[in-house]
C-alpha cells in the first residue's frame, strides 16, 4: 500500500464511517473551512503513514510473495485433508499436517517482517501487539486443523492480513489523534463548532492552568 492509496482510501472511510469526523465536517461553517479540514485530515493521514506504516508496507519483497504462496498451498492441503477425512472415513490428517506446516512457515516469515519493520511507540506496545497476533493465529490455526471446512477459510483469509491490519490500525489511531488535536486547539475550534469538542477543550484549559 502506497502513501497516496492510504491517504485516499482512509480519508474516504473516515468521512463515511467515523461518526466523530463526520460530525466535525458537518459543523464546518463554510466550504473554505471544509477544505481546511480536508487538507488537515490528509496531512494527518500522511504523517501517520510515514511514522507507522511506510517502512512496513514499502519494504515487502520476495518474502511476502513466498509467504503468500505457502498460505495458498497450505490451504489447498487443508481442504484436501478435510475432503479425505469425510470422503474416506477419517483419512486426510497427513495432508492437513502439511498445510499446517506450510502456513506456520508463512507466519514465521510475515512475523519476522512485522517485528523488524512495524513501528511502535514503545517496546511494551510492540510486545503486546505481537503476543496478541500470535495468540489469535494459534486459535485460527487450531480451528483450521480440524476437518470442518470453516476454519481453513478463516485461516486463509486472515493470513498475513493480521499483520497488515495491526500496522494500519496503529497508523489510523495516530492520524485521528493528530487530527483531533488540530481541531481542538482554541484557535481552530470555530472551524467545526465548540460544542463538538467541549470536553476536550475544557480538559486542555484545565491542563494549561
Amino acid at each position: 500500500m502506497t502513501k497516496e492509496e492510504f491517504v485516499q482510501n482512509y480519508r474516504e472511510n473516515f468521512l463515511k464511517d467515523d461518526p466523530r469526523i463526520k460530525g466535525i465536517f458537518s459543523k464546518a461553517a463554510s466550504d473554505k473551512d471544509k477544505e481546511i479540514l480536508n487538507r488537515r485530515l490528509d496531512y494527518s493521514l500522511g504523517l501517520a503513514y510515514d511514522k507507522y506504516a511506510k517502512e512496513y508496507f514499502e519494504s515487502k519483497g520476495v518474502g511476502s510473495y513466498v509467504s503468500t504462496m505457502l498460505r495458498f498451498t497450505g490451504a489447498i492441503s487443508d481442504f484436501v485433508g478435510s475432503y479425505m477425512f469425510w470422503a474416506l472415513g477419517g483419512a486426510g490428517f497427513g495432508f492437513k499436517g502439511v498445510g499446517l506446516l506450510e502456513k506456520s512457515v508463512a507466519d514465521a516469515i510475515d512475523e519476522a517482517h512485522y517485528i523488524k519493520h512495524a513501528r511502535h511507540d514503545s517496546l511494551e506496545d510492540s510486545v503486546k501487539d505481537n503476543a496478541k497476533i500470535i495468540s489469535e493465529g494459534l486459535v485460527e490455526r487450531a480451528a483450521a486443523y480440524l476437518p470442518l471446512g470453516v476454519g481453513e477459510v478463516a485461516d486463509l483469509l486472515r493470513g498475513k492480513s493480521k499483520y497488515d491490519a495491526k500496522v494500519t490500525e496503529d497508523a489510523l489511531n495516530n492520524a485521528k489523534d493528530n487530527f483531533y488535536d488540530y481541531v481542538t486547539r482554541p484557535d481552530n475550534l470555530k472551524i467545526a463548532g465548540l460544542e463538538n469538542f467541549k470536553d476536550s477543550y475544557e480538559t486542555s484549559l484545565d491542563t494549561a492552568a
